[in-house]
């Protein structure tokens, strides 16, 4: 449960801000980039799978009013340092300004006893899981310092809190990952950071991970996808509760109709 309500984004809150979004080509990370282009976003849509960024893609561009997306196509389980910088550098080059940034692509194999975890599979995954976020953020951290109220999004879950078995090597990154947002964000960096657990969502990464469980079970992911881009709204940095909690989880932000 959050402390303090999150108000979902109104018109236009977005509007002249420039929101990276990785993971855009499905679920979470697919929901938040809509949702920041309805609020007048300009979205940089990162991703490994091309098609799926472009269904994304034609999907913001059929909002009324919202900016066009960009597209970044970016494998984040083998990019380098330089790979990160570049991206940074593109956007920035080509958009003016970086305001945000929001880590929601995730990489997960399957559930397994930690002796069986495959080498590959467990540097594949702390690679896309916890390198990567902290690199892209480590380079766009000038950028995001030099607008008012720069930010970064963490995607959490569960397990980065409290340890489960069987969830090998992605139940470390998400642990990690909450471990090094707590502490960059005590170094004060100038940044917004926070880490936000969506909770289960009807995506397919869920779904192959609980097939018995029946998928209406599940909300879709543009129900926490309204609290996640509430912490991107300028009003957040105004509010010092919000500002200054590191964790967040995904109840449902109050309805701002009358």
């Amino acid at each position: 449960m959050t402390p303090t309500p999150l108000m979902p984004l109104p018109a236009e809150a977005l509007r002249d801000r420039v929101v990276l979004v990785s993971g855009a080509g499905a679920g979470l990370g697919r929901a938040t980039a809509l949702r920041c282009a309805r609020a007048g976003a300009t979205v940089v849509l990162l991703g490994r799978t091309i098609s799926k960024l472009e269904a994304c893609f034609d999907a913001i561009a059929e909002l009324p009013d919202a900016p066009e997306a960009a597209i970044y196509p970016m494998d984040l389980s083998g990019a380098s340092d330089r790979d990160m910088h570049d991206c940074i550098t593109r956007v920035v080059e080509e958009l003016g300004r970086l305001d945000s940034v929001v880590h929601a692509a995730a990489h997960w194999q399957d559930f397994r006893a930690m002796s069986d975890v495959l080498s590959s599979d467990w540097a594949n995954t702390l690679a896309a899981n916890i390198t990567a976020p902290w690199a892209l953020t480590r380079a766009a951290l000038p950028h995001l310092q030099a607008v008012e109220d720069g930010c970064a999004v963490f995607v959490d879950c569960e397990c980065a809190h409290t340890p489960a078995a069987f969830h090998g090597a992605f139940g470390v990154s998400k642990a990690a990952s909450r471990a090094m947002v707590a502490g960059w964000a005590l170094e004060n960096p100038g940044i917004r950071l926070h880490t936000f657990d969506p909770g289960p969502m009807r995506t397919t990464m869920r779904l192959l991970g609980y097939p018995g469980h029946p998928a209406e079970s599940y909300p879709l992911p543009e129900i926490p996808a309204e609290a996640l881009s509430a912490l991107l709204a300028p009003d957040a940095a105004h509010r010092a509760q919000i500002a200054s909690q590191v964790h967040w989880a995904s109840d449902p932000p109050p309805s701002s109709a009358p």
